[in-house]
């Protein structure tokens, strides 16, 4: 089955000054069309504030959408881009790397579970997946596999990815380029519904037998010899949050080490701190075959994505054509890697990890405070991630809109969350205040009041 592609968010729209000494007040969202964020003008931003321009600050309790863990526009991220462009902005010569890529491969490394041992870098994100794609059934290959051409995955824009990886021959006969890019037939949406036992719990909930045995099946029905990869976020951030109940990440690592599944774990969402250490797997205690980490790896100054590989990946690959033996035969945009070693710094430096350690705790507490409104249907959370699932009949039947107005409504009370299905999505910086979080809290309470 296929599912459902990715939406680009719409660019803010141009929004003219106020006539001076105006109030500065957000624009109701036109509906529809092009026209549907011009609501949310922004101008600049710093720490975990966002500025329209016109003196109005809005706190950001989503770290620039999952991109900015380290707080917007730090002034060492960005002095370190500007004296890397000063010396060399191309990409490093094919077959030649740049010093700071070996720098970057060993502290990433560093970062990892045990067991990683390979590092490719890619310019976006969405090329290290498709990069972790591409692993995976080159290591089927060289085991002369070449039937198993299924992706498990729970990401419901899985299906994009197929684009970059389907290598069609004559007759419609899949054909392997030396290991590399055999043509995928398809994606399997792993569901994940929500359990009413779970409802309302902290961190990871108890009851998830029933979604492991689901996976397990999926397995079996189609067959362990046929699937190429299983594709997860550790904590899920695509519909809202998806906290893993226990053991079931151990499962699946269970089932896909038993029939030779790579086991692929997709961070660049919820990477790089938001779990409460440096990676979801670190705070979960599992480790995956690959793992994918995204623009947060540069504060979200510039793109960029980082594939780590596995020492079972990378035996079964050996001296294979195209296995990732050599790092430096992948090239990494100086001005990209000299942003993430300056990230790296920064987290260090500012012990970022250990201070996301630290305001989990209190950041749960104040969210899970707000399940007594009404209009709350259910709260998730884990590290500094939740997901507060909102009763759309509920604020339909008072405002005539859904979870869209309810986060409207709190932009325009100098809040911004992100909105994913029926569920406001809070991500917070690693450099959130104590006043910053109750300031948030107070703010959702509010307006979520309004709703119920």
């Amino acid at each position: 089955m296929n599912p459902s592609s990715a939406v680009a968010p719409a660019q803010p729209a141009t929004r003219q000054a106020p006539p001076k000494g105006a109030a500065h007040e957000s624009a109701p969202p036109p509906h529809g069309g092009a026209r549907r964020s011009a609501w949310r003008s922004l101008a600049s931003a710093s720490g975990m504030t966002l500025c329209d321009g016109h003196g109005r600050s809005v706190l950001d309790a989503t770290a620039g959408s999952l991109a900015v863990p380290a707080g917007h526009s730090r002034a060492t991220i960005a002095a370190a881009v500007g004296r890397q462009l000063g010396e060399w902005h191309d990409s490093t010569a094919r077959g030649a790397s740049h010093p700071m890529l070996g720098e970057l491969t060993r502290r990433l490394l560093a970062l990892a579970p045990d067991g990683m041992e390979r590092v490719q870098f890619s310019t976006t994100p969405r090329g290290s997946l498709e990069q972790a794609l591409r692993v995976c059934v080159a290591t089927h290959a060289a085991r002369g596999e070449h039937q198993r051409t299924i992706v498990i995955t729970d990401q419901p824009a899985a299906a994009g990815l197929s684009l970059a990886t389907l290598r069609p021959g004559s007759n419609g006969r899949r054909v392997p380029d030396n290991g590399l890019g055999a043509g995928l037939l398809g994606f399997v949406q792993l569901p994940h519904p929500r359990l009413a036992e779970n409802r309302f719990v902290k961190g990871q909930p108890d009851h998830g037998d029933a979604l492991a045995d689901e996976f397990t099946h999926i397995v079996e029905l189609f067959g362990a010899a046929h699937i190429a990869a299983c594709v997860i976020e550790p904590v899920g951030t695509a519909n809202g949050i998806q906290v893993p109940p226990r053991n079931y990440l151990e499962t699946l690592q269970t089932v896909c080490h038993e029939h030779g599944i790579p086991l692929v774990f997709d961070e660049s969402s919820c990477g790089m701190g938001h779990t409460g250490a440096a990676l979801g797997a670190l705070s979960l205690g599992v480790t995956p075959d690959l793992l994918v980490l995204g623009n947060a790896l540069t504060n979200g100054t510039l793109p960029l994505g980082a594939l780590l590989i596995g020492e079972r990946v990378c035996r079964a690959l050996g001296d294979t054509v195209g296995a990732p033996a050599d790092d430096s035969a992948h090239p990494l945009y100086p001005a990209a890697g000299a942003a993430a070693l300056a990230m790296l710094d920064l987290c260090e430096q500012e012990a970022l990890f250990e201070r996301a350690q630290q305001l989990s705790p209190a950041f749960l507490d104040q969210v899970f405070a707000l399940s007594d409104l009404p209009v709350v249907r259910d709260i998730q959370g884990f590290g500094l991630l939740a997901g507060l699932e909102i009763d759309s009949g509920a604020a339909a039947s008072r405002h005539g809109a859904h979870v869209a107005e309810v986060q409207r409504r709190l932009f325009e009370a100098d809040l911004n969350v992100l909105a994913r299905g029926d569920t406001l999505l809070l991500a917070p910086g690693l450099v959130m205040t104590p006043q910053e979080l109750d300031q948030m809290c107070r703010t959702l309470r509010s307006v979520l009041t309004d709703f119920s």
